[in-house]
């Protein structure tokens, strides 16, 4: 699947003073990202059935923690409002083959997919910052205790993923298989009618 779900257009506002600030000296912050990533679904997962309990988080297999990282640049706007954009990439992947519950490991699914994320948000912080450092020195300005501050912000952000699983000894994109039925004709079961539609789950009606 090489499809980005959303294209952003980023624009940075600036706002200018008249008079000189201190917070003005330092406006452009680089930001840098190290974490994990995981997938929380129903390949792999709890070894018993039925033991989907616990908000499906029994299904979390630490085996298939991934890297994510990122890199980011913030830029103040004025004395309490920010402007910052970021760009994390990480992995995500899910396999059949570890978890001993016999329904799913006869099913025998896997995946591997890359996430890149793309984000911009604006900041505004309750306080102001407090200048000069936390240490009692005498003659040198200091602050008067550890300083907490409240942050609200507002973004918007898309992000783009091509799940593959291996076949025949090569990964395979898999977006245009149609791995979940879609565009096999309608199936009658019963009072039901199965009806596969394109790009979307098997649906029941």
């Amino acid at each position: 699947m090489r499809k980005i779900s959303i294209i952003l257009v980023i624009i940075f506002f600036t706002i200018d003073f008249t008079n000189a600030q201190p917070w003005k000296r330092k406006r452009w912050e680089a930001i840098g990202i190290i974490g994990v990533s995981n997938f929380l679904g129903e390949l792999g997962g709890t070894d018993d059935v039925g033991g989907e309990g616990l908000a499906g988080f029994r299904d979390l297999e630490f085996k298939t923690t991934r890297h994510a990282i990122g890199i980011g640049m913030q830029y103040r706007m004025g004395e309490q409002f920010y402007s910052k954009i970021n760009i994390i990439h990480g992995k995500v992947a899910g396999d059949d083959k570890l978890t001993a519950e016999p329904f799913r490991r006869w099913r025998n699914l896997h995946f591997r997919s890359p996430i890149v994320e793309l984000s911009y948000n604006v900041m505004f912080t309750i306080n102001k910052e407090q200048g000069g450092h936390r240490y009692k020195l005498k003659g040198v300005r200091g602050r008067k205790s550890l300083q907490m501050n409240t942050y609200f912000f507002a973004g918007i952000g898309g992000f783009w993923f091509n799940p593959k699983a291996k076949y025949n000894g090569k990964w395979t994109a898999l977006r245009k298989l149609g791995t979940e039925g879609q565009g096999l004709p309608s199936i009658k079961y019963a009072n039901y009618t199965i009806t596969p539609k394109k790009n979307t789950p098997l649906l029941l009606s």
